[in-house]
């Protein structure tokens, strides 16, 4: 196993990951809004200039975490880009599109249900049980969501 880090070290590495993609789309969302209702930018010019500057950085990090870019099995590289094509192209580019007709507080609540989704499919598909900690977490963000939610004066633009 030589250099290869310990599962733990490796699970709360994708859970900090996780919080600072949660955080950042938050942001992102948000700050769309701004631009296009300031600029007139098109959800297809937005999704170009996001998808390629994030193309950039990603492209880096295996040099700057000291990987290599070719030695991972085929199957691998099929499913980053199946990840990319449905999750990004997809998933993201229509959270940004619907900010045209619902309110970024609503379009940032439902991203806020991503990690109880991903939790409710890691146990469907891989039987994985989630912890106390990530059930008292998933309360707590669903009472959060539920209180912002009915207290959001304006829904639908």
């Amino acid at each position: 196993m030589g250099n290869q880090p310990k599962p733990s070290t490796m699970k709360v590495r994708g859970c900090v990951l996780v919080l600072v993609s949660l955080q950042t789309q938050n942001i992102t969302v948000l700050g769309f809004l701004k631009v296009q209702s300031r600029q007139g930018l098109s959800t297809a010019h937005y999704a170009v200039i996001v998808y390629g500057a994030s193309a950039l950085v990603l492209l880096s990090l295996p040099y700057f975490l000291k990987t290599g870019y070719i030695s991972y099995p085929l199957i691998v590289y099929f499913y980053l880009l199946l990840m990319a094509i449905l999750s990004q192209v997809i998933g993201q580019t229509g959270l940004n599109w619907s900010l045209r007709w619902i309110s970024p507080v609503i379009v940032t609540l439902a991203v806020m249900f991503e990690p109880i989704f991903l939790a409710i499919l890691a146990y469907l598909f891989f039987r994985e049980v989630p912890s106390l900690l990530v059930f008292i977490g998933g309360t707590i963000l669903l009472f959060g969501v539920a209180i912002a939610a009915i207290n959001s004066k304006y829904i639908f633009l």
